[in-house]
């Protein structure tokens, strides 16, 4: 768990490891179930520590890194308010130091906020050119607001560019942020 750009806590679920041997025959189904087996335990176990930790911390986000043979097994264990959490799943090794699994995570949070952010543009600016229930510019965005009218407003300007037309120095015009 990372808060604030650094290890909260950390938990590792271990288990029997297991190996692939050949063995052939009858024998050879019943060990390959007993081993699918504890691999199926483990993950159960992973996805119920998950749980609990994000429930407990309130987590909202959740980055994944498991090798290939492991995401199916992980993937169909874990319950759907878990897997509407997920921001990605990302490839990283096993023993990467914890600066590697923050810069990894950070990127990949970035690049969720970056879609999300995009599809509400989107989504603004197709309810202003389709029926009018969204504004662009200063002045329809001010009307708005005195009138009680804003539900989501999306500011796509530096807080000290946004200024009242009245404000304006002597000598400027006010431009097209103003408001």
């Amino acid at each position: 768990v990372f808060s604030l750009g650094t290890a909260e806590t950390q938990q590792q679920v271990k288990n029997v490891k297991t190996r692939k041997t050949s063995m052939g025959g009858w024998s050879q189904a019943r060990y390959q179930r007993h081993i699918d087996n504890y691999h199926s335990q483990h993950m159960k176990e992973v996805v119920d520590i998950l749980d609990r930790v994000m429930r407990e911390e309130s987590i909202n986000h959740l980055v994944i890194s498991c090798d290939e043979t492991a995401k199916p097994l992980l993937m169909n264990e874990l319950p759907q308010h878990l897997t509407e959490k997920i921001v990605d799943v990302v490839r990283m090794d096993i023993n990467a130091p914890e600066h590697e699994v923050l810069s990894s995570t950070l990127e990949a949070l970035r690049a969720k906020d970056a879609r999300t952010d995009q599809e509400q543009v989107e989504a603004m600016l197709g309810a202003c050119r389709g029926g009018g229930l969204a504004v662009v510019g200063p002045e329809d965005t001010l009307e708005a607001l005195q009138m009680g009218q804003v539900e989501e407003l999306i500011i796509a300007a530096r807080p000290t560019a946004v200024r009242r037309a009245d404000s304006v120095p002597p000598g400027r015009t006010a431009g097209p942020l103003d408001l």
